[in-house]
């Protein structure tokens, strides 16, 4: 049986980032980082009959660089091995809410 989904739009925006290598991370930064302009959605599936959370999708891409494409799907089921081990205190269901909360105060 196919389950129908809404999605929610929940960030669909270009957003700067500054961009840090592993080797730069590990030392002291000298000079000032230059923002890139990345473009950031965010989305949360839910079933269409229950409104019953089903995913979150993180994507990331560049204008600039048609190759650069980085994505993130985080399930229920995924998300109960993000939340032990990061020590998360919020239930799936209300995660992508703090999630944008979250993103939104760094802009």
């Amino acid at each position: 049986m196919n389950m129908a989904f809404h999605k929610q739009v929940l960030i669909d925006k270009e957003v700067l980032v500054n961009i840090v290598s592993n080797s730069e991370a590990n030392r002291s930064l000298q000079s000032t980082l230059q923002p890139e302009p990345l473009h950031l959605l965010l989305e949360f599936h839910m079933q269409s009959a229950t409104g019953a959370p089903v995913e979150l999708l993180i994507q990331v891409t560049d204008e600039s660089d048609p190759q650069l494409l980085l994505t993130a799907v985080i399930s229920e089921k995924s998300y109960q091995s993000l939340r032990s081990s990061q020590g998360l205190l919020v239930d799936f269901k209300n995660f992508p809410l703090l999630f944008t909360e979250l993103i939104e105060k760094c802009f």
